[in-house]
């Protein structure tokens, strides 16, 4: 079982990125995952499938990856695929030919995980030390906290308070050093974030409010929104909804603001507020009711139907799309058109109106984009 399973894991997440120009896209295979597995259809480890085999070819297959980016990623799934195997000491091995301090910390993350759910929190108290010398000797002071952050969360959860605690401090350190005010507030999100998953709400609250105004001294508009919605969704999914709604007040983009409301209405349904959700819905309809750019309304449109069909509400779904259809009319960019609507067309799926997503498909006049569009209906009828 468990070798069938390792052979399994290191398929699916032997993965390198590959790299980013027009012939590399994200519905591509990666480019170790496709080696690993033309190596499987020529018969490499299949006359005797056992764990050891396959663990020596995708060591030899990463080793061969000429990008050191790529080959870290490569290193960092398979000490994941190890790990899941039941192999810590192995998983533990893989992970420490890992060059890039970040990468290096999330594989002994995963790795104490693993531990944590066997039972074995000591072993997994002892990887997390290892994480935690691994993120100190990191230069990157955003990279630092981020990691910190992890493993402090990663502790919590392994059973040990103090050396949380400890790790928490250290990152809200680590976080003071970062100059770019948009990577500070990013790192303090995922403080924050981390905090509120091991319970301790003061201090998660506290740091969510210093990430928000290290946002707001973001010159960058664009960026400083960005910022500002992902605090807020990350409130709301901790749980404070108030401090969400706080967040979402101060980003100036009717756009973003409205993605942001739609994402605390998802988080309110999700903990049993459900008046609470109907009226932050109806908030982010109004708002996005403010959008002037037809394309932007379109999709703030959309995203607002798209969490009522996911949550159950199809009537109320297909109502808000015939108000997204009829703005994405107004859309004077062919490629920007084309895409909205099949984005529309997915939705009016997932909200029991195949015949009206077949229908917007049609509208569409990018023959690409009509035959996607085409595709992801016949998919998700299948």
């Amino acid at each position: 079982m468990a070798n069938r399973l390792a052979l399994l894991c290191l398929i699916c997440l032997f993965a390198t990125p590959a790299a980013a120009d027009d012939n590399s896209r994200a519905n591509r295979l990666p480019v170790g995952a496709a080696k690993l597995i033309a190596a499987v259809e020529r018969g490499k480890c299949l006359v005797s499938p056992d764990y050891s085999c396959f663990i020596r070819y995708a060591l030899a297959t990463a080793a061969s990856i000429e990008s050191a980016g790529g080959k870290d990623w490569a290193l960092r799934n398979i000490s994941a695929a190890r790990a899941k195997a039941g192999d810590p000491l192995g998983a533990l091995a893989t992970a420490g030919r890992i060059e890039r301090g970040f990468l290096k910390v999330s594989a002994l993350g995963d790795i104490a995980a693993a531990q944590t759910e066997t039972g074995d929190a000591k072993g997994a108290r002892s990887t997390l030390e290892t994480a935690r010398a691994a993120a100190e000797k990191m230069e990157s002071a955003f990279e630092k906290t981020r990691a910190l952050a992890r493993i402090a969360k990663a502790q919590a959860e392994a059973v040990d308070p103090k050396g949380a605690r400890a790790t928490f401090e250290t990152a809200r350190a680590t976080a003071k050093k970062i100059e770019s005010a948009s990577h500070r507030a990013w790192a303090l999100r995922e403080m924050a974030a981390a905090l509120a998953s091991t319970g301790d709400i003061e201090r998660e609250r506290a740091t969510f409010v210093t990430a928000r105004a290290t946002a707001e001294k973001i010159e960058h508009a664009s960026l400083k929104a960005q910022a500002l919605y992902y605090i807020a969704r990350a409130q709301a999914e901790a749980g404070n909804s108030k401090g969400a709604f706080a967040t979402a007040e101060r980003i100036e983009s009717a756009n973003v603001t409205a993605q942001a409301l739609r994402d605390i209405a998802v988080a309110q349904a999700t903990t049993g507020d459900t008046d609470g959700a109907r009226a932050t819905y109806e908030t982010a309809l109004a708002t996005a009711g403010k959008i002037e750019r037809a394309s932007d309304k379109a999709w703030a449109l959309n995203y607002i139907a798209d969490a009522h069909a996911r949550a159950g509400d199809p009537k109320r779904a297909r109502a808000i799309l015939e108000t997204a259809l009829a703005t994405a009319e107004k859309i004077e960019r062919a490629f920007s058109k084309a895409w909205i609507l099949r984005r529309l067309a997915q939705t009016q799926v997932r909200a029991g109106d195949p015949k009206g997503a077949r229908a917007t498909a049609e509208r569409i006049e990018r023959a690409a984009e009509k035959a996607r569009a085409f595709r992801g209906i016949a998919e998700a009828q299948a």
